[in-house]
């Protein structure tokens, strides 16, 4: 397994503190042991630079526990609250209505994790920058450009189309506004990124150390091709990944509250979302089905949480510092078996589904079995909604599930022989809204390319 830790702040955070002294506090000396920002840069601050993206990457995907920080809710928390993966279970407002698909301009949770992804961009930003200049051939030179590759990967399967990029000069504070992307222009920038992911690693002065980066970014390509309708380009790029070891997961800490797993926080600690089962009748019965990739348990009502809630114990183990896949060898199978379904080779798909399941060494038993119906006699649409129950369990919780969604609605899935309409995929009835993706937060707003986007259009 492949994986990586973060172990500092955030790279903005160490310069607030390089930056933080008073000049006219009575403990100051004539030659404070600080530094300004300008002076962190060279070979030596690499690793300071690739520290702080790792860090607020992993604020992004999984979140952590600093509540008294505004809170990290995550990427992967908030896409599973809007979909059928979490249920609400408290009565925080912000929250609540992501839970009913209902999300504003205005929420302010919304508007934190877009701009946890924001900073871990800059910080990307600021590290390619230091790679290029003194250490270009370093294997932390393509991993930069694979997390921002996957920060575009976000924000394009969980907001609208139209989201801006913009990036702060640290020494001096100014915002350089950037211009708001499609999800088309987010998706190819996306494609852009991981490419040259693998280029920095071919090319890296150690190579053997710069190969899951490569790995990692490859599986980003074939995600990105897959949101763009181009399945078939998306398939050959998956296969490509042939090494059946390979799973990257973002470790979290106990190390600080912020180093918790977010995931773990508001699900287990202090429960705020429990495990969806069948949300509002249609969705995926993940907490009661007795499938061992989402185990679950019978929570205990509190503070005025309903009874019964489901808690995941995934995290009963490793708790707050509990790791987070974020790409594997089992993604890039079930991307080459969609390619199968879309090409009218269910056969294949059904045999890569299963192989998955057999080779996972978890335990299937009572309501659940390690061998999957067979479709062959069934549609194409049936058959392409077995694997999406696939990915479901597969990525529980992993900001796979609303992109999932959301391209069953585009080409070539909203179309023959699919016809796949939004009560297919997206959970209906009593208090949830036709809202198909995150808003524009109005926090991008007073950069002068904002312009509210249209949540219903995915």
């Amino acid at each position: 397994m492949y994986s990586y830790r973060y172990l500092l702040p955030s790279t903005a955070a160490l310069l607030l503190m390089l930056t933080a002294c008073d000049a006219k506090h009575p403990l100051s000396v004539k030659d404070p042991d600080v530094s300004s920002p300008g002076s962190l840069t060279g070979p030596t601050a690499l690793q300071v630079y690739r520290a702080g993206a790792e860090a607020d990457f992993a604020i992004t995907f999984i979140g952590g526990g600093d509540v008294a920080n505004n809170g990290h809710e995550g990427i992967a928390d908030f896409g599973g609250l809007f979909t059928d993966e979490l249920v609400d279970i408290e009565t925080y407002p912000t929250r609540t209505v992501m839970n009913q698909r209902n999300a504003q301009p205005v929420n302010g949770s919304v508007a934190g994790v877009f701009e946890d992804i924001g900073q871990a961009h800059n910080d990307n930003v600021r590290a390619m920058a230091q790679y290029a200049q003194f250490g270009p051939t370093a294997p932390g030179h393509a991993e930069m450009y694979a997390l921002d590759g996957y920060l575009y990967l976000f924000v394009a399967e969980h907001w609208c189309s139209g989201e801006p990029f913009s990036t702060i000069d640290v020494q001096t504070g100014a915002v350089q506004n950037g211009a708001f992307l499609t999800t088309t222009q987010m998706l190819d920038t996306a494609i852009a990124r991981f490419e040259q992911a693998q280029k920095l690693a071919a090319a890296s002065d150690t190579a053997a150390a710069a190969q899951p980066y490569a790995k990692l970014a490859t599986i980003g390509v074939a995600r990105a091709q897959l949101d763009l309708g181009q399945v078939a380009a998306a398939a050959a790029t998956a296969a490509g990944l042939t090494d059946k070891t390979f799973s990257w997961a973002v470790l979290a800490s106990l190390n600080s509250p912020r180093q918790n797993s977010g995931i773990w926080y508001y699900n287990v600690n202090f429960p705020s979302f429990g495990m969806g089962t069948q949300k509002n009748g249609n969705g995926v019965p993940f907490a009661t089905s007795g499938d061992p990739r989402t185990p679950a348990t019978l929570g205990a009502a509190a503070g005025g949480q309903p009874t019964p809630f489901y808690v995941s114990s995934v995290y009963s183990v490793g708790g707050a510092a509990t790791a987070t896949v974020l790409a594997s060898y089992t993604e890039a199978q079930l991307i080459v078996a969609e390619g199968d379904i879309v090409a009218g080779n269910y056969a294949g798909a059904l045999a890569i589904m299963n192989a998955l399941r057999a080779g996972s060494g978890l335990s299937w038993t009572g309501a659940t079995d390690a061998t999957l119906a067979n479709l062959s006699a069934s549609s194409p649409k049936a058959q392409m909604q077995q694997l999406l129950t696939e990915r479901a369990y597969w990525f529980w919780v992993t900001a796979h599930r609303l992109g999932d969604w959301r391209r069953m609605l585009r080409t070539p899935y909203n179309a023959a022989p699919f016809n796949f309409a939004m009560s297919d995929v997206y959970p209906t009835g009593n208090g949830l809204f036709d809202i198909l993706e995150f808003p524009t937060p109005l926090v991008t707003n007073p950069n002068p390319n904002y312009k509210a986007c249209n949540p219903a259009n995915p």
